[in-house]
């Protein structure tokens, strides 16, 4: 045998080179056993003095010895390497260690085992079935999470947990830990008497689509159905008052990458709905109950919502809340930080590729100094940075429409402008606000575009608001002609009908 200078590294094995050898035997001292050790020797016998002694991976490749240890190999403490593919297996209970490579390429579809191996030996497995016999002991069960072929897991005589049917609970029954991600069954009914679902329990679950809550359900914790991916609709149960924020460590919120979740009921006495809680879902619709107070960021962000009413006790939104919805109803004075809600920089996203155009957003606020909802729009066309006008606006107990002006001459599409303008106007007065001096300066440009892009209801309306003055109807008649806007046309020589035939041109008020 050649060992290192101190005797603790075995680095060859001379002595094993014949068949008939004697037993080798390793003594106390021996701590290491290096690459390719025992490569292509004949003994079949080795004794291990030492429980702890760490080995190659390749140290027995190709021996006899490898070869005459059956289903697998131990070394001490250590389940050194499956040998061959079985479809059960069961860790002895003396097994405390396991070697890196222990279950590399192995295929085992039911293991018996005391404590459960390393997440790196678990990710090596193709396990469908679980079976934990370890009676004390806390199981990492976000570890289980690797076994992503997993249907059924059964734990016998654990102090802490129990099974029941292949989902396993606290030993009380209150906190349901964790359910396999390919249990079959597209309905599940958690049993009364469950309190909390815990953090990852469906984490990723591929057959779910329906899962009814009992009453006594009154915590859901963060990335509980974090990628359910067959799961459509969710009955919350009344209990439940939040759904907590995805946290510091992990970004999976409730209901997160439920791809297939088209419909939410949440419960009346809900009041605070968690961060990425909705986030990247196939929600088309919700309705948000009446005392609901707060919503985290990026909650329901990239998600089928076109439309979305809050109500108006919501009192803070986070960023991203509402980052692809096109328009939010919300009471004046409420829901502060509403305006970086629906234009936020995507989730995980820097701020540097996406800070020049936003989406095209609506916001229609209902205030009591009003008969009829105000229109606000957010245009696509706006820097970033503006914002602030926008945020400074919003964020008041009263709307404030000069803020809100702030941001008008930094939209650079001009049909944004004029939109912007028309719905903005009646809530400005004043003789000098920017939005009368942007129509009357630009009443021709504005008709013009609008005609020679055959919007002909638009041009109409604009023509009815009295900016165009007579020298410009001749041209514009001109145009609706050429481009066929017969209507247009009408309204153009009706209103020129109108001019006095002397004296300088007006501006028309009709």
């Amino acid at each position: 045998m050649l060992y290192s200078k101190d005797g603790k590294t075995l680095l060859y094995s001379l002595a094993a080179g014949m068949q008939n050898e004697e037993a080798v035997v390793l003594s106390k001292e021996v701590t290491k056993i290096e690459h390719d050790a025992f490569r292509n020797t004949l003994c079949e016998e080795i004794i291990f003095r030492n429980a702890s002694i760490r080995v190659h991976g390749n140290s027995f490749k190709e021996s006899r010895w490898l070869e005459k240890q059956g289903d697998y190999a131990l070394i001490g403490s250590m389940f050194y390497r499956l040998c061959r593919s079985v479809p059960k297996l069961e860790i002895p209970d003396s097994v405390r260690r396991y070697h890196e490579d222990a279950f590399y390429r192995s295929c085992v579809q039911h293991l018996i085992v005391r404590t459960l191996p390393p997440v790196r030996q678990l990710e090596q497995m193709q396990l469908s079935s679980l079976t934990i016999t370890g009676t004390s002991g806390k199981i990492n069960f976000p570890h289980l999470q690797a076994l992503k072929a997993l249907s059924f897991i059964e734990l016998t005589g654990h102090r802490m947990y129990e099974s029941r049917d292949g989902v396993v609970f606290s030993k009380n029954g209150a906190n349901l830990l964790y359910y396999p991600p390919r249990k079959s069954g597209t309905a599940y009914e958690i049993p009364d008497g469950t309190r909390k679902i815990c953090r990852m329990a469906f984490h990723e679950q591929a057959c779910l689509s329906l899962i009814r809550f009992p009453k006594s359900v009154r915590s859901i914790e963060p990335g509980a159905f974090y990628g359910c991916r067959n799961l459509q609709e969710v009955f919350l149960p009344e209990g439940v008052r939040e759904l907590p924020d995805a946290s510091v460590f992990q970004n999976h919120g409730v209901f997160a990458c439920c791809k297939s979740l088209k419909t939410v009921h949440l419960p009346p006495g809900i009041r605070h709905i968690g961060s990425c809680a909705f986030q990247e879902t196939a929600l088309e619709e919700i309705r948000l109950p009446e005392g609901l107070r707060s919503i985290g960021e990026y909650a329901f962000s990239t998600t089928n919502l076109n439309n979305l009413a809050l109500p108006a006790s919501v009192r803070i939104v986070g960023k991203g809340a509402f980052q692809d919805t096109g328009t939010i109803e919300a009471q004046e004075g409420t829901a502060r930080g509403l305006i970086s809600a629906l234009e936020a920089v995507a989730y995980g996203e820097s701020e540097k590729p996406a800070n020049l155009k936003w989406h095209a957003a609506r916001i229609i606020m209902h205030s009591r100094r009003f008969q009829t909802p105000v229109q606000l729009m957010i245009p696509m066309n706006m820097r970033r940075r503006d914002a602030v006008y926008l945020e400074a606006a919003w964020n008041q107990e009263r709307f404030d429409f000069e803020e809100y002006a702030e941001c008008f001459p930094n939209i650079s599409d001009s049909a944004e402008r004029l939109a912007f303008a028309v719905t903005a106007l009646p809530y400005l007065p004043g003789e000098n606000n920017p939005y009368e001096e942007y129509l009357r300066h630009s009443s021709s440009k504005i008709a013009t575009r609008l005609l020679e892009n055959g919007d002909e209801q638009g041009f109409i309306s604009f023509l009815q608001k009295g900016y165009l003055s007579s020298n410009a109807f001749d041209r514009l008649l001109q145009i609706s002609n050429r481009q066929g806007l017969g209507t247009a046309a009408a309204y153009i020589l009706q209103y020129r009908k109108k001019q006095k035939p002397k004296g300088r041109s007006k501006v028309l008020r009709l």
